[in-house]
């Protein structure tokens, strides 16, 4: 929960400064779109968790963390990491392949809440 925070947190603040992508020019959405959904899935996943916590052990089981979920974490680690260290001028050329791995994690996050759910309605339709 502290690490969805962190990661929260630092989007948030990403957010609040528009980027000038190299290639682009300033974009004030380019960073907020994938925000709103990374976001977005953690708030849900974290509702789910604490509902499925609360039902039976075979819920708790279709939302246990799996490879999916880690390949999201490490794209979006390594986007903000260099989202992050491209604020530093010396460092701005970094910039389109942080924002790429960004939207990489954003699709990775709607991709694993897509396929929680599934594995939830599974569960709820055989009872």
């Amino acid at each position: 929960m502290c690490m969805q925070l962190m990661v929260a947190a630092t989007l948030i603040l990403l957010c609040t400064k528009p980027m000038d992508a190299i290639v682009f020019g300033p974009v004030p959405w380019l960073v907020t779109v994938p925000s709103i959904a990374i976001i977005g899935r953690e708030i849900t996943m974290s509702a789910v968790r604490e509902w499925a916590a609360s039902q039976n052990g075979k819920l708790s089981k279709a939302v246990a963390v799996n490879s999916l979920g880690k390949w999201k974490t490490a794209t979006q680690m390594i986007a903000l990491t260099i989202l992050l260290a491209s604020r530093d001028s010396s460092f701005e050329r970094l910039l389109p392949s942080g924002i790429g791995l960004l939207y990489v994690s954003a699709g990775l996050s709607i991709w694993s809440l897509v396929v929680y759910m599934r594995q939830i309605m599974r569960v709820l339709l055989k009872k």
